[in-house]
């Protein structure tokens, strides 16, 4: 599975979550549950393969297996939005009138933004 793959089915989750009128807590605690659930099925499998140890990998294509490879994405993207969650908890008052995944769909839209600036800066680099 590719890693937008992954960051979208999270990112799904928690747009549906929020839509659904869960907490910014409940939301949380569905993304740590199911973080957990991975690490476990991958030590039951593989019980010498450390997460923590592949977290900083840079090299994406050098994690084995691919569960690893799946349950080390899944476990940074999660990561990453619970705190964006807790950004907008923190945050809420200063964008009351949106909900919390209009709020959390402009996040994504930075990151997304951000992104391609990055990409057009090193195109115009290369040329």
């Amino acid at each position: 599975m590719r890693k937008e793959s992954i960051a979208f089915l999270i990112d799904k989750t928690i747009n549906q979550s929020y839509m659904d009128g869960f907490s910014h807590d409940s939301v949380i605690a569905i993304l740590n549950t199911k973080m957990t659930n991975l690490r476990s099925v991958l030590v039951k499998e593989k019980p010498d393969i450390k997460i923590e140890d592949l977290m900083d990998v840079e090299d994406w294509d050098s994690i084995s297996p691919v569960r690893a490879k799946y349950t080390v994405f899944y476990v940074q993207h999660s990561t990453k939005r619970i705190e964006d969650i807790r950004w907008i908890e923190k945050n809420k008052c200063k964008f009351n009138k949106l909900s919390n995944s209009q709020i959390f769909n402009l996040i994504k839209l930075k990151e997304k933004l951000i992104k391609n600036k990055v990409k057009i800066i090193e195109q115009e680099i290369i040329y």
